[in-house]
């Protein structure tokens, strides 16, 4: 097996473990509550460094980039991979402390012509199947879920930006302060007005290098990573974001070509244990699968299956 090239994940560990922000490549969005509350839950977009995010709560993609996770160019839309992330330590919140929280609201509608092609029930219902089941029990993370926002068209044939306006509303637990985290976000699918990457017409192409990035939370909840399975395609990036301090990303076995651990792929029957807040990423180039562990203390077990 491949591996990536260790300069670019040894210098995102790194940043990550001094305490310094990487929003676009974290992936994490929080929405422009209070400063203090901002952290209690913050929505995750896939692809997100290849999206333009402005007042940490508007994500702007162009239909066919990196963000666009129907691997589409052309066909005037979006769909953006989302999930919702609660109680998770931010080193670019620094005034906002993780707590338990006891209630979590979300809402969702299509702004504009949108709404007559994606109805605004559905958005909601796709908005809340991305939410943690367990968001009471600590910091965990949704099952990701795709929010299709399609490009407004008028009857000259001018294009213009569709909207999702996305609304999370969390509270905390008794006695916690700030008591809220009130965060008003908006997902823009930006026309293309240039050609799709890889071809010479603006037909609808499909991109087949456009790679997923789904996000994996190391000591969720204390006992385990979130999600545990993820399904990708050959060449595509998992990546592996810290929740608490203490474990480690060893595949296991950790034997020959195939041994990926944290956080830069060497020495693997050495792994070190890294810090809350700390990142790691790997790509698959093979199809296979692969189980991977964390022995801090008692075994934390995921597994990665990658499809051709």
């Amino acid at each position: 097996m491949k591996r990536r090239p260790l300069g670019h994940v040894t210098t995102l560990a790194t940043i990550a473990m001094a305490g310094v922000a990487s929003l676009a490549w974290a992936g994490f969005v929080a929405g422009g509550g209070s400063a203090e509350s901002d952290c209690y839950v913050e929505l995750h977009v896939r692809g997100l460094e290849d999206a333009g995010v402005s007042g940490n709560r508007v994500v702007s993609c162009t239909d066919g980039d990196a963000c666009d996770d129907d691997r589409r160019c052309g066909n005037d839309a979006c769909e953006f991979s989302i999930a919702v992330c609660v109680s998770r330590p931010d080193p670019s919140l620094s005034a906002c402390t993780p707590v338990p929280l006891r209630r979590l609201i979300g809402r969702a509608r299509s702004v504009g012509a949108d709404r007559h092609q994606v109805s605004d029930r559905n958005q909601r219902s796709l908005l809340l199947t991305s939410f943690p089941v367990a968001y009471k029990s600590g910091t965990s993370c949704g099952t990701p879920s795709g929010m299709t926002a399609r490009v407004r068209v008028d009857r000259s044939g001018r294009k213009a930006a569709g909207m999702i306006a996305v609304s999370l509303d969390a509270t905390a637990a008794r006695g916690a302060a700030p008591a809220r985290d009130r965060d008003r976000l908006v997902l823009r699918c930006l026309p293309r007005t240039d050609e799709c990457p890889g071809s010479t017409s603006t037909t609808t192409t499909t991109l087949p290098g456009l790679s997923s990035s789904p996000l994996v939370l190391v000591g969720a909840d204390g006992i385990h990573f979130d999600p545990e399975t993820v399904r990708i395609r050959a060449g595509d990036t998992v990546r592996w974001l810290w929740a608490g301090s203490g474990y480690s990303v060893v595949h296991a076995p950790a034997t020959g070509d195939a041994a990926f651990c944290s956080p830069n792929d060497e020495r693997c029957d050495r792994a070190p244990y890294s810090l809350s807040g700390s990142t790691y990423e790997h790509t698959f180039p093979d199809a296979g699968t692969f189980p991977y562990e964390s022995d801090a203390g008692f075994p934390l077990h995921g597994l990665v299956i990658v499809d051709p």
